[in-house]
């Protein structure tokens, strides 16, 4: 059978698709290519060419996916556009083709998956009959799904119209990833390309790059590289090509996409030697982790956490599971830890976090135990270390040659009087029971303080340029301290029904604690293998310090009188039917009828109010007589360790007890009248603490004895305070004196016991009631009031405050004015003893107008009448000026080797000048929005205007200049000047120095080609630092230079200044971010830093 033979066949299947998916110019094409009418809508235009080929409306319907039965099919196949279309049916293998060509775009639709294929070639071939489609010439495959769009460009594409499942020859394919906050995008390409119904994708003979050149600056050549999962996939000889150089090879390389459960590390280090830590979850999973190469992100990663379960050695996600966010254990780990080192040893353990673990909770352990080695540094051009010792020598009684041997010395700990094998850790903290009463645990015990050191230093990752390079950047835990086990509780009932007399009340008591302590052990204790090891954890020991039992602290508080008792009653509901019907804001009132007795009165009375209530004295008052009390209690047992030598010496012997007690009480009263018209506050309190120590150990000396005693006598204490606090406010009322106020204070001592001395070794206390005469009984005595007048807008205030006998007679007054653009404060003080004394009379009056803002202070000395300082500053815009005047003597230059002299002539004058200006220009952008830069200038200038040898020129520059893709530049510097007064003749023949040109100084200060003329120059460079970033493409060049003076001692032993810099210059790969190399030049060591 021949081709044109199908084509009737063909087309009555395919002509009811054509009339549903033409569109409107399309149809009108059609007609009057049959000659039939135009004219009409969309829908007319379609029945005539259905009528035309005998179509019915139920047909075109169900092409459209509108009719019952087309509810079924989930994909399907849009022809967008085609120059071309050739029908046609091979005949030996009985299949039908449409082939489509000429800018052939045809998309299909998966209801399914809800993806969207759209492909893109010179010519396309749908076969029908084995539903597959070939394209070749250009072809742009894109794949919409999830919100994300893949984009292919290749040769030739076949793909299985059923499973979506294909082939791509020479495809290539971009793709954006986010490397340190920078998008990059990746271009990855093949031979062939494959896709199967499952998104498997393979790259024969792949490439990977970033680069924009041709050829690329580099890039990645694998024999095959997969893609299976969401962050899952793998290589196969791999080399990164840096031009055409190979640089590394990787013969395979596999990332799943799910975890190892047992989440393995792989590392080496120089001292423990080469480790394999394993982390196995069985609860709970490890925290996320970025990918250990940022190039090789080959497939998006899965986001979001859920629940999974473990198949084989990976987790994976449950479906069926919880959502880990919503569960209350959500956060929840219970983990297994085993590690293994080829020098230090091995080690297995447990780390537990669980929030609630009945009766427990925020339940916190890790418990590990370690059979570990002692490890021998030795130094043969370089450090090494090494499990094995050389033997101890043995003195020969004669000469002749000796044998060593080199064994391993294992480590050892106490369990109290028992030696064991093993090292081990324990750290346990805990929470059980519920208000009111909650007790917590806490007990920490290693076997030496060095465990978290050799142990802790842990990863639950394989960092693979880490160990390709072998770094060691990681930082291992510092030795342990101390060691503290604690059993505490709390108790705080409910105390609503009690309230107001009973607000608080709490007993905290800390059950038991136990602390330890570290003592180092005299090296002449060690044997000869702990003594030569490197830090070896049996050099130092654990032992009991102190143990503290009981501890309790018990508090109560509440309130005895309170007026108002209790808040105000809500008033009672009002019936429904007593309220009056409500009345729609547009609806008015209904006309009143019309009286018929006569014209209504030309006045009418108002009707009259009741009376208005007087307001509440109680509501506007207050007053309450609250108390605090607590009391502490604490017995301390300090062990007996002083002859504790070794770990064997330690037998918990009690050295002698002590207790503790501290107790103290509050009343407090409070009050306010009349909405604080009248306030005041009053308390009265007392605190007394007392101690003993007991139970004396035979070893402790009698001199250490009567310090312990004497401590204890010296802490042992009583006082009773008073303070009282009235204040009043007369015109809270008015609006123009509100803020006035008036207040008085007091603080008395009321009554001290304390220690005095000791006679016949027994302490002498003394008693002490108030007197009112002696200031040492008032801690404040004072009154103060506050004339506060609102106007002008603002509050003008004039505060003074007195104190009161027994304390010196003392005033101070304080008056703030403001009006704007003017602010003045004045304040001043008095105080006698024998004779008056006067604070010094200060001033400050700012005037803000606009972006000009003057200040000026002033300083009076009031006893010896006289002006002592006056300062003004002007500041406008980036610009300052500054002039100081006080009282000081005059100076004359003695010259060379004399320097300046006063002259005795103390007066009113002006001392120091300074003058300033700070500029920030931004530059462009310039060159099509290419070039932008920016340059900050600042210049600060100050004289001593009695010793102007005295004066510094400041100059400093920041500016940056950037040049898209190509360079930023940025530079520092800054410059002083310390002899401006060589640039005014008449100053420098003062004092014997030549003139100077200030413009002619300054360029020799940056004559790079002559450094005498530098040297001669006043201007010294304080700081210069330079970077510039050079964009090479795939590559970051960075160049720095930073130098700055320091003092150095020269050949002749003199100290001068000499400039210190140091040169750095850093390679960067900018889509490999882990590649980098730094050189550094500090003018003494040049050193070469690769990472890795």
């Amino acid at each position: 059978m021949h081709a044109n033979d199908e084509v009737p066949q063909l087309f009555d299947r395919t002509i009811a698709a054509d009339i549903a998916t033409a569109g409107f110019y399309e149809l009108v094409a059609w007609l009057e290519s049959l000659g039939l009418s135009t004219r009409g809508d969309r829908s007319e235009l379609e029945r005539r060419v259905a009528n035309h080929y005998g179509v019915s409306e139920s047909d075109i319907a169900r092409a459209r996916g509108e009719g019952p039965e087309s509810a079924e099919p989930t994909r399907s196949i849009v022809i967008d556009s085609a120059k071309r279309t050739r029908y046609f049916t091979v005949t030996n293998v009985d299949e039908t083709n449409v082939q489509l060509s000429g800018g052939v775009v045809v998309t299909l639709r998966d209801e399914e998956t809800g993806s969207v294929h759209r492909i893109e070639a010179d010519q396309i071939t749908l076969n029908e009959t084995l539903g597959t489609l070939a394209a070749s010439g250009s072809v742009v495959y894109t794949l919409e799904r999830d919100g994300s769009t893949e984009r292919f460009v290749g040769e030739a594409l076949a793909v299985d119209l059923d499973s979506f499942s294909g082939g791509f020859v020479r495809g290539v394919t971009e793709r954006e990833r986010t490397i340190d906050g920078e998008q990059i995008d990746f271009l990855f390409s093949g031979t062939y390309i494959t896709r199967s119904a499952n998104d498997v994708v393979v790259i024969e003979d792949g490439t990977i790059t970033s680069s924009k050149a041709k050829p690329p600056n580099y890039h990645i050549r694998a024999r095959k590289i997969w893609v299976l999962a969401p962050g899952e996939w793998g290589l196969l000889g791999a080399t990164l090509y840096v031009g055409r150089v190979p640089m590394f090879y990787l013969p395979a390389f596999f990332k799943p996409g799910n975890e190892l459960f047992f989440n393995p590390s792989l590392g080496t280090r120089t001292r423990e030697g080469i480790y394999i830590q394993t982390t196995t979850y069985l609860v709970g999973e490890p925290e996320e982790r970025d990918s250990p190469f940022s190039l090789l992100q080959l497939a998006d990663e899965a986001g979001g956490r859920t629940t999974r379960r473990r198949e084989g050695l990976f987790l994976v996600p449950d479906p069926d599971g919880a959502d880990p966010a919503a569960s209350a254990a959500g956060n929840d780990t219970v983990k297994i830890l085993a590690d293994v080192y080829t020098k230090l040893g091995a080690m297995v353990g447990m780390e537990l976090s669980v929030r609630e673990a009945l009766p427990l909770r925020q339940v916190r352990l890790y418990a590990a135990l370690a059979a570990s080695r002692h490890l021998y540094e030795y130094r043969s051009g370089g450090v090494a270390f090494s499990p094995f010792i050389v033997s101890e020598p043995e003195p020969l009684a004669e000469p002749g040659p000796t044998t060593a041997i080199y064994y391993d010395s294992w480590n050892q700990s106490r369990i109290f009087a028992t030696t064991v094998p093993f090292r081990w850790g324990l750290d346990f903290q805990a929470t059980i029971g519920q208000a009111p009463l909650r007790a917590s645990l806490r007990l920490d015990h290693y076997s030496d303080t060095r465990f978290r050191s050799d142990f802790g230093d842990r990863a639950e990752d394989i960092d693979w340029l880490g160990l390709i390079a072998r770094d060691e950047s990681s930082t291992p835990q510092p030795p342990i301290g101390s060691l503290l086990w604690q059993i505490s509780a709390a108790y705080t009932p409910n105390v609503t029904p009690l309230r107001p007399y009973l607000t608080q009340f709490s007993i905290q008591p800390a059950l038991a604690s136990l602390r330890y302590a570290v003592r180092t052990i005299d090296p002449e204790l060690l044997s000869y293998e702990v003594r030569e090891a490197h830090e070896s954890p049996q050099r130092s020991f654990f032992y009991p310090s102190v143990m503290r039992l009981p501890e309790i602290t018990a508090r109560a508080a509440g309130t005895l009188i309170q007026v108002p008792g209790s808040p105000a009653r809500r008033p009672a509901a009002v019936a429904a039917s007593d309220l009056p019907p409500l009345i729609p804001p547009w609806q008015r009132d209904e006309e009143p009828e019309a009286s018929t007795e006569g014209d209504p009165p030309s006045i009418v009375i108002p009707p009259v109010f009741a009376s208005l209530p007087a307001p509440s004295l109680t509501a506007a008052s207050s007053a309450s007589l609250s108390y605090s009390v607590s009391n502490t209690s604490i017995v301390d047992h300090t062990f007996d360790s002083v002859g504790w030598k070794e770990p064997e010496d330690v037998d918990f012997s009690i050295r002698h007890r002590n207790a503790t007690t501290r107790a103290s009480g509050s009343l407090n009263w409070r009050s306010s009248i009349l909405s604080g018209l009248f306030a005041g506050d009053a308390s009265l309190s007392a605190s007394g603490q007392q101690r003993s120590v007991f139970d004396r150990a035979p070893s402790v000396p009698e001199s250490e004895w009567s310090a312990l005693e004497l401590q204890a006598w010296r802490f042992a204490s009583f006082s009773t305070t008073t303070t009282l606090n009235a204040r009043t406010a007369p015109f809270a009322s008015s609006r123009l004196w509100s803020e006035s106020s008036f207040g008085y204070t007091v603080n008395l001592l009321l009554y001290r016991y304390l220690f005095d001395t000791v006679v016949d070794n027994a302490p002498v206390y003394r008693s002490q009631s108030i007197d009112f005469s002696d200031p040492d009984f008032f801690r404040a005595h004072q009154v103060q009031s506050t004339a506060a007048l609102r106007i002008l807008q603002n509050s003008q205030q004039f505060t003074l405050t007195a104190a009161l006998p027994p304390l010196d007679e003392r005033y101070t007054g304080r008056l703030a004015l403001r009006s704007e653009p003017l602010r003045v404060t004045v304040a001043s003080g008095a105080t006698r003893v024998d004779d008056w004394v006067y604070d010094p009379l200060t001033a400050t009056v700012e005037a803000i107008a606009g972006p000009v803002t003057v200040t000026n202070n002033l300083t009076y000395d009031l006893n010896n009448e006289e002006l002592t300082l006056i300062r003004t500053r002007a500041t406008w815009l980036g610009a300052h000026a500054e002039l100081e005047a006080r009282q000081s003597t005059g100076f004359d230059f003695g010259g060379p080797g004399v320097g300046w002299v006063a002259d005795g002539d103390r007066t009113f004058r002006p001392v120091r000048a300074e003058a300033g200006v700070t500029s920030n220009t931004p530059i462009g952008p310039h060159w099509r929005d290419r070039i932008t830069a920016r340059v900050q200038t600042q210049a600060r200038a100050s004289t001593h205007l009695l010793r102007f040898t005295d004066s510094a020129l400041t100059l400093s520059l920041n500016g940056a200049l950037a040049i898209h893709r190509f360079l930023t530049l940025q530079l520092r510097m800054s410059s002083v000047n310390n002899q401006l007064y060589v640039y005014l003749p008449m100053l420098a023949e003062r004092i014997g120095r030549a003139p100077r040109s200030l413009p002619m100084d300054l360029l020799r200060s940056i004559n790079i080609f002559s450094i005498e003329d530098r040297r001669a120059s006043a201007f010294n460079l304080q700081q210069i630092e330079i970077n510039a970033v050079h964009d090479l493409d795939d590559w970051e060049l960075t160049v720095g230079y930073r130098a700055r003076p320091e003092i150095v001692t020269s050949d002749e032993g003199r100290s001068v200044y000499e400039l210190k810099g140091v040169f750095t210059m850093n390679l960067q790969w900018r889509p490999i971010r882990e590649l980098r190399t730094t050189i550094r030049d500090d003018g003494d060591d040049l050193s070469f830093d690769s990472d890795p």
